[in-house]
């Protein structure tokens, strides 16, 4: 694999100001993950991770208190009530203002929880039997939601236990209730794993563990939420790549553990996992974090942005296609951002205001900038945006919730995961609007 340290996001990208919670303004970094991708993350989310962030503002003077409550609860926690958009491997799924969830796109897992395992539903279905929901998180082909009641419910691929309801099955194509002891208050994916904290900032994790991506030494798997008591308490944003996972701990640092062939941990070079919490380095004052397949970024209090990991397409918006550096460096002339998804081998950011950027790898048109070139190492303008309130990264695709309803997507579209009604061979190079919301 390639060796990547911890490099400056030198393009005009970064994170508005955020607050503290699981990832501060930004609720979360919910990528996706995949297997070489949240989410959470194809590997988050994110992959998850993956997005269920929002900011304080919602981005946007995006809410009507006409139509929509303006805040949702989780718990003791008052959060705005924004869209939140993920994306797996092949489809995506998006939470709207009524705290409903409305799928598309490859459901050959079970992935779309509607009951159904046809290959692909090229337009927005609703996800029933769910409670009123507040956030989700998708990993490679699993899909995650927190109930207002700080229930959690899974649904599609379950090989790995990635579903969280103590059995073990190929999948579940219907929401299964995860056994959860403690309440929860954030949720992220990874490729083959879930992690959740609650309200004491403990984070919990099942599903995949053989890159020690769950915290733990003694198993391949775990098949019901499992402590990760090295991670300690008070652990605020949280999100998982497609081998790893990372959270934020309360003096500000980061921490990270699974996986590290590429640098995903950042500990300054590379070797094959840990499952002890290894340090972020240089990393201080953290309070958002996203990841993708390989890589992991972090906003920090000083609006700071920091990347690692595989960034020989670009997905790390150093100007440059590889890694560089051993040791994180500052973003400068920076943008603001307030929110951010993690692909396979690309980026997206939504602005505040209303734009949205992508950076990484461009063939299958996942920049949505009207061109398929091999890369671009720096942030380039998704067309046609003006209201973005979030984004999610899938494998060679992208999306963003809009700031009052629906959602559009653009790049690869084989699996309907566009949305858009149709399942072509065809790239969209610039966003249509899903279908069905």
């Amino acid at each position: 694999m390639r060796t990547l340290t911890p490099i400056m996001l030198a393009a005009a990208v970064a994170f508005a100001a955020i607050a503290c919670g699981r990832s501060g303004l930004l609720e979360d970094g919910q990528g996706f993950a995949i297997d070489g991708p949240g989410g959470s993350s194809l590997g988050g989310s994110g992959k998850d991770g993956g997005g269920d962030g929002a900011t304080e503002d919602g981005g946007l003077d995006a809410l009507d208190p006409a139509a929509d409550p303006p805040t949702v609860h989780i718990g003791e926690k008052v959060v705005p009530n924004v869209q939140q958009i993920v994306a797996g491997e092949s489809h995506a799924c998006l939470r709207d203002k009524k705290s409903r969830v409305f799928c598309w796109g490859g459901n050959g897992e079970g992935d779309l929880g509607t009951g159904s395992t046809d290959d692909f539903v090229p337009t927005a279905v609703r996800v029933n039997g769910l409670p009123d929901i507040v956030r989700l998180a998708s990993g490679m082909h699993h899909t995650c939601a927190l109930g207002v009641d700080q229930s959690v419910w899974c649904w599609g691929s379950d090989k790995d236990g990635e579903l969280g309801n103590g059995k073990r099955q190929a999948f579940f194509s219907t929401p299964q209730q995860v056994v959860t002891q403690k309440l929860p208050v954030a949720i992220t994916a990874g490729g083959w794993h879930t992690c959740a904290t609650d309200a004491d900032g403990e984070l919990s994790c099942w599903g995949r563990n053989t890159a020690g991506e769950c915290g733990r030494l003694g198993a391949d798997r775990f098949l019901v939420p499992t402590p990760v008591p090295t991670m300690g308490k008070g652990v605020g944003a949280i999100t998982a790549g497609t081998w790893h996972t990372c959270g934020v701990l309360p003096d500000g640092t980061v921490r990270c553990f699974g996986r590290n062939e590429d640098g995903q941990l950042g500990m300054g070079d590379t070797g094959a996992f840990e499952t002890l919490p290894q340090v972020v380095l240089n990393v201080a004052g953290a309070t958002y974090l996203m990841a993708g397949d390989d890589h992991t970024c972090a906003l920090t209090t000083s609006d700071r942005m920091w990347c690692w990991g595989d960034g020989f397409l670009g997905e790390l918006g150093n100007g440059r296609g590889q890694g560089g550096g051993g040791v994180p460096t500052p973003v400068v002339h920076a943008a603001e951002v307030v929110h951010a998804s993690g692909g396979l081998e690309h980026t997206c950011a939504a602005l505040r205001s209303g734009r949205a950027q992508c950076w990484g790898k461009g063939l299958q048109g996942q920049l949505g900038n009207g061109d398929t070139a091999l890369m671009s190492a720096v942030p380039v303008e998704v067309r046609g945006i003006v209201d973005a309130v979030q984004v999610a990264t899938g494998s060679q695709f992208s999306c963003i919730a809009h700031a009052g309803r629906g959602a559009a997507c653009w790049g690869a579209s084989l699996g309907g995961q566009l949305g858009h009604g149709l399942k072509d061979d065809e790239f969209q190079t610039t966003a249509v609007e899903v279908q069905g919301l």
